[in-house]
């Protein structure tokens, strides 16, 4: 498998995940408390791929390196 498609697939797994993570938290009891912890956890669960999708857009392999450990 070519690194373009495993680049894809890779991504379609990172958007899966905060998918996943979004119907999770739809299904959590809401309260006072739980409101604040529900929205750092969507916040946190969309990041990886906000983050994997800027490593792509990299300039130079150093960058994409520090940006993909960051994913």
């Amino acid at each position: 498998m070519d690194r373009i498609k495993q680049s894809e697939l890779f991504l379609q797994r990172l958007e899966a995940f905060s998918d996943n993570i979004n119907k999770l938290c739809r299904k959590l009891p809401r309260g006072a408390v739980s409101d604040e912890i529900i929205g750092q956890l969507v916040r946190a669960g969309g990041s990886p791929g906000a983050n994997y999708i800027e490593a792509i857009e990299s300039l130079s392999k150093r960058d994409f390196y520090f940006r993909i450990r960051i994913c």
